[in-house]
């Protein structure tokens, strides 16, 4: 097998204090937005048409935002279409409304208010109190209701350049 994946250096940290989850969000913009091919149920059937796995349809981390395929060697050309597809492509034609939908739902089944307190509790005993790492990394509800188009458009312009990605091939053949 082959794995092809993509990194954009454009994660949750990078962004936190002029927009946050902006990285996010536009995560999930790329992954729904017409294209190459359209929408993510277009592209989970280019992958299936293709023999691709897809291992990761979008992932955003504190540094990257990233995505991951898997097929046989013979694929490779495919695998890299889809990359392109995803990540050159502007995501000009998305629901605003859905997005900022998804990015509330994620916020709420993953946060847990009792581990938070806990955490705190912890941390502030063990890593100063200004240290990156209690930087709100990811968007909060109000964050996400001032989410607009543009600011997606202007950072995907900004962001997604071929000097800020990395592609990385690796396989048994």
């Amino acid at each position: 097998h082959v794995i092809a994946g993509l990194m954009v250096f454009a994660g949750f940290r990078q962004f936190q204090r002029e927009s946050p989850g902006l990285s996010h969000a536009l995560e999930h913009a790329l992954a729904d937005a017409e294209g190459v091919m359209p929408r993510i149920l277009g592209k989970q059937r280019f992958a299936r048409e293709h023999r691709l796995i897809i291992e990761s349809l979008g992932s955003t981390d504190a540094e990257t935002a990233s995505w991951r395929l898997r097929a046989t060697p013979e694929h490779l050309s495919d695998m890299l279409c889809l990359l392109n597809g995803v990540t050159r492509v502007a995501p000009t034609e998305f629901s605003l409304t859905g997005l900022k939908e998804v990015l509330n739902r994620e916020f709420a089944e993953e946060r847990n208010l009792d581990q938070e307190k806990i955490d705190a509790i912890l941390y502030q005993l063990l890593v100063p109190a200004d240290h990156p790492q209690f930087a709100g990394f990811k968007e909060t509800p109000e964050t996400v209701a001032r989410l607009t188009e543009e600011q997606l458009l202007a950072h995907w312009r900004r962001y997604y350049t071929l000097a800020n990605k990395v592609l990385v091939v690796a396989g048994s053949k």
